[in-house]
């Protein structure tokens, strides 16, 4: 394990090692978006398994930007102490903390935020909640949200943020062609589509400095035939480069999940399944890598350290995202570098489908977690 065991850096953030636990969603905050002891000891039961950096769970920077009733919040500045809390729990472990901050856009639910979801245009998500089109001042106030988050998290001590251009959500939205359909500034080409981001971006770095590393999650690949492929993914990346991004962590949404038809209009899903191969979306970082200079965090179904390993001795990225895997067995990290056999994740997709059904995450392999099973 001669790769995964190579210290990096991410910015001027050092991280131990190259193994990264990505965002995944738990519901094991408050309904007022609060970080509870029980998420606290769920990462820091991550974070003592050996893992090199945590990403946390999708942090919303608006009230009305909620994808659960329990997503955490971080939209104003009563939530610092609560994410210090929890930045504290991670870095305790010698783990480097990076929280992603979000908004769900079209995939908000107007049941429990209170009001129609938003989005760049009017083309829907979900079928029976559809968004309404965002006006360019809403646009420049949520760029001065996610940039009010980041100096939030910033003072929370984390050691950077991720903002989440990935699976539909807000900043999703803007960048695939599929649901973009402006006219303005904002809309068009790479360049109109991308602007939300290289502005919140530039509007990081003016508030914090250059110190404070900023990774985009994007798509490298969309279901939809006039979606995000991996060309336009390789332009989008080389433009967040320009912008000043620390790193892009290559994601997707064109995995097929049957039965989404009757509520989706993008009938698919950006986590794989038992049926859905190992390194599902390494290709996509494999094909980013080869045009930008900053670090690449590959992602989708990396099963074992033998993959991972690969991965980083291939130069398809530059980091390993093991999200599932960490979840069935916190020690996969440090099993796997001692040579063990970590306890499998089986891909039965219990985690999201329990957070589908209103409830805390559960694992089926994993019974001590705090939502349980």
């Amino acid at each position: 394990m001669r790769f995964l065991t190579t210290p990096y850096s991410l910015g001027e953030v050092r991280v131990s090692n190259r193994l990264v636990f990505p965002p995944i969603t738990t519901g094991y905050g408050t309904v007022e978006g609060r970080v509870t002891p029980e998420l606290k000891g769920y990462y820091a039961r991550i974070a003592r398994g050996g893992v090199g950096a945590i990403i946390t769970e999708a942090t919303v920077v608006s009230s009305t930007g909620k994808l659960t009733p329990y997503s955490l919040g971080i939209w104003e500045d009563g939530f610092v102490d609560g994410l210090a809390f929890l930045a504290e729990a991670i870095k305790a472990q010698g783990v480097a903390a990076f929280i992603q901050i979000a908004h769900a856009g079209p995939r908000a639910g107007s049941k429990f935020n209170g009001e129609q979801p938003i989005s760049v245009s009017e083309v829907p998500l979900n079928k029976f909640d559809p968004p309404r089109k965002m006006t360019v001042g809403e646009i420049r106030r949520t760029v001065d949200q996610f940039v009010q988050a980041a100096k939030r998290a910033w003072r929370a001590g984390f050691d950077g943020v991720e903002l989440h251009g990935a699976h539909f959500y807000l900043l999703s939205s803007f960048l695939s062609p599929f649901t973009n359909n402006r006219e303005d500034d904002y809309g068009g080409d790479t360049t109109g589509r991308t602007r939300i981001l290289r502005e919140i971006i530039g509007g990081i770095r003016q508030e914090i400095g250059e110190g404070f590393p900023v990774i985009c999650r994007i798509h490298g690949e969309e279901l939809p035939d006039d979606g995000i492929h991996l060309p336009e993914a390789r332009e989008i990346a080389r433009q967040l480069e320009g912008a000043g991004a620390a790193a892009v962590h290559l994601s997707s949404c064109y995995l097929t999940m049957p039965g989404a038809e009757r509520f989706m209009t993008v009938p698919a899903t950006s986590i794989p399944g038992e049926e859905d191969p190992p390194g599902a979306f390494v290709s996509l970082a494999k094909g980013v890598k080869e045009v930008v200079s900053l670090p690449v965090i590959a992602v989708g179904k990396i099963t074992d350290g033998d993959l991972a390993e690969r991965i980083l001795a291939e130069g398809a990225a530059d980091l390993v995202a093991i999200g599932r895997p960490l979840v069935a067995d916190p020690d996969f990290p440090r099993k796997i570098m001692a040579g063990e056999n970590p306890v499998a994740c089986l891909y039965c997709r219990n985690c999201i489908n329990s957070l589908g059904a209103g409830k805390p995450m559960t694992c089926r392999v994993n019974r001590d977690l705090p939502g349980r099973y």
